[in-house]
């Protein structure tokens, strides 16, 4: 772990690094609702608030990893170790996202393609206080205490407890009990120079009793995937506000799928991509963000079996639409030019046998068309068109890399079958929200199911 040092590091410090007309989102401590704000201006306010100010403001979601200040953080070794951020999400979309900093669109709308949730500076004055919380997706927490002191209440995330905090959300503020009298709760003091790991769902509450500077984030991992799911299917019920939701929090567990799907079958199903944004007919887009991701928030996940038959067929009509006009013109996707018998070729590509690369890896997504079918990402795969024509002909692997299973923690294969399970949630909705290169999540999906049967033969569950 890396830290400034204290006796030289203020406040000062995170306004020179992070930038003054940086936009912040602060809380009220009495309302428990936020408002945004400049940096400075809140900086201003925390240096200079007298004693008796009935103004009580709480600054928790200054997140830093774009600016200078990261540089002089770092999270805990194991957590670096385990963070799928930084072990299962695609790199080159985190090059991407460097690209997309010169969109002014992009700046304006701190439109993000990576879960960045990794560095939150904390800045809080005394007696702040945030009420009773999971944090978003049942995430893990890293938090060190770099000045000043903070005092937690935490709630073991029994389903009895769950339960408890779910009605007592939905209550609102018609329940103003403190809901560590209503089960048994746990006081931690936590000093300057300490740090504390919060694990996957804990209930916590957070008081302040002198002004403190902290460091820490959130990190998704191998080890709660189950609870990750609950929290998740929880959050679905509570409906926080899209902002408070982890980010990408679908897409990272697709990445997750096709991670250990290769490494125990040797077949690709997530193709390596493009550090830059995708390239249509001469013009560049965000990788559809502009369009396409302000289109799906609005959009309701209704199952494909509550489609009508109207709105598949216009799906359908979408797709020869999109491939009949490409056929009059080179299209430029991803910085590759397409030509009209490759574009022929691509209609029926999904049904073909897939390549085997020269280190005896199997190729299993479509490259030419990316994740959607005009080139851009658009939370749709091309599978999710054409599945009814190809998912009966694909066969799972019958080789597994056996020592590869083996090796897998008790934690991490207890944790593969609700996730199955989930997945299969996922591709029932309009938009599964898979990540760009898979384009055959339904094979990816059957091909999980199969591993997770040989991992159950091999009696490695439970163990």
């Amino acid at each position: 772990m890396r830290m400034p040092n204290p006796k030289e590091f203020s406040i000062m410090n995170v306004l020179e690094l992070v930038g003054d007309t940086r936009q912040i989102e602060v809380f009220d401590v009495y309302t428990q609702k936020g408002k945004n704000m400049r940096l400075k201006d809140f900086v201003k306010y925390f240096n200079q608030r007298p004693s008796k100010s009935k103004n009580l403001l709480n600054s928790l979601s200054l997140e830093f990893s774009d600016t200078k200040l990261s540089e002089m953080v770092s999270a805990p070794a194991f957590v670096r170790d385990i963070d799928w951020i930084d072990n299962v999400w695609p790199k080159e979309l985190l090059a991407r996202q460097k690209n997309l900093e010169q969109s002014a669109w992009a700046r304006k709308n701190e439109f993000s393609i990576y879960p960045k949730v990794q560095k939150y500076c904390i800045m809080s004055v005394n007696k702040c206080f945030t009420d009773f919380h999971i944090d978003f997706g049942g995430t893990a927490v890293w938090y060190h205490v770099l000045k000043g002191e903070k005092v937690f209440w935490l709630i073991e995330p029994t389903e009895e407890n769950l339960k408890l905090y779910e009605k007592w959300m939905l209550a609102g503020n018609d329940d103003t009990r403190f809901l560590g009298k209503l089960t048994k709760c746990t006081r931690v003091r936590l000093r300057q120079g300490q740090t504390m790991i919060i694990p996957s769902g804990w209930i916590h509450s957070v008081y302040t009793p002198v002004d403190s500077l902290v460091f820490g984030g959130n990190f998704m991992h191998s080890y709660s995937i189950p609870m990750q799911i609950r929290i998740s299917h929880l959050e679905d019920r509570i409906k926080p506000e899209k902002k408070y939701r982890f980010p990408h929090f679908n897409q990272i567990f697709w990445c997750f799928i096709a991670q250990i799907v290769q490494k125990a079958t040797r077949r690709i199903y997530q193709r390596k991509l493009s550090p830059e944004a995708h390239n249509i007919n001469g013009s560049t887009t965000i990788s559809g963000a502009n369009k396409n991701h302000r289109n799906l928030v609005s959009v309701s996940n209704k199952s494909v079996d509550e489609m009508t038959e109207k709105s598949q067929k216009f799906a359908r009509s979408s797709v020869s639409n999109w491939l009949n006009a490409q056929l009059e013109n080179e299209a430029i996707i991803s910085e590759k030019v397409i030509t009209k018998s490759q574009i022929n070729d691509q209609k029926w590509q999904i049904n073909q046998t897939p390549q085997i690369n020269t280190d005896g890896h199997e190729i299993f997504y479509d490259e030419l068309l990316g994740n959607a079918i005009d080139g851009s990402y658009n939370y749709n795969p091309i599978q999710s068109i054409y599945d009814n024509e190809d998912k009966a002909k694909f066969t799972p692997t019958k080789n597994y890399e056996i020592d590869f299973l083996r090796s897998l923690p008790p934690l991490v294969i207890n944790g593969l079958f609700p996730l199955l399970k989930y997945a299969e949630h996922l591709l029932k909705l309009t938009h599964p929200e898979v990540i760009e290169g898979i384009t055959r999540p339904h094979h990816l999906v059957k091909e999980f199911r199969e591993l997770l049967n040989k991992i159950q033969k091999l009696g490695l569950l439970d163990q």
